[in-house]
């Protein structure tokens, strides 16, 4: 497509492109997309629930429906990544979401981003891939992914108490 209409028309297709049906019709495809943030945290924690009441017993932990159900939803998700860049047509827009997940990376196994990642591509990264540099910058900045990637719930300012500490207080 790039050799037949030539290198900056097709750079200006992709970036004036609203919409790719074939991106669309793959999309579909994945219960992930269809998960918004707190449910995505609901299925975390009931996971995180059987895990723990099966603790004691390694096998019943690794046969659990809800333990099973997130780690598909994890692999959907990773399925998906490779699914848009194979089949969508506005490949600007994949490998520069690409590259911004890669640069505003979080970590998937960490605490709150595992549900958190998901919303953290789609919401945030996503939406402005093609966009203004600081809107996307200031949009990861801000969100929760974000935050709990780099541990601003331990960050406290001097004289205060950290949230952690504050529940552990009240727990007593």
């Amino acid at each position: 497509r790039v050799a037949s209409a030539g290198v900056m028309r097709w750079v200006h297709r992709q970036l004036a492109a609203d919409r790719d049906p074939a991106r669309e019709r793959i999309e579909s495809q994945f219960e992930i997309l269809k998960l918004d943030r707190e449910a995505m945290a609901r299925r975390y924690l009931d996971a995180r629930r059987a895990r723990r009441a099966a603790k004691s017993d390694s096998a019943a932990a690794r046969n659990d429906a809800d333990v099973r159900e997130f780690r598909k939803l994890a692999g959907e998700f990773q399925q998906l990544v490779v699914a848009r860049a194979v089949t969508a047509d506005n490949q600007l827009e994949e490998v520069l979401a690409d590259f911004w997940i890669n640069h505003f990376n979080v970590f998937l196994g960490k605490n709150a981003d595992r549900f958190l990642m998901p919303s953290y591509v789609e919401e945030t990264i996503r939406p402005r891939a093609l966009a203004r540099f600081e809107d996307l910058l200031i949009a990861t900045a801000e969100s929760p992914a974000m935050m709990v990637y780099l541990d601003n719930t331990l960050s406290v300012a001097k004289g205060a108490t950290s949230p952690r500490l504050e529940r552990a207080e009240r727990r007593a």
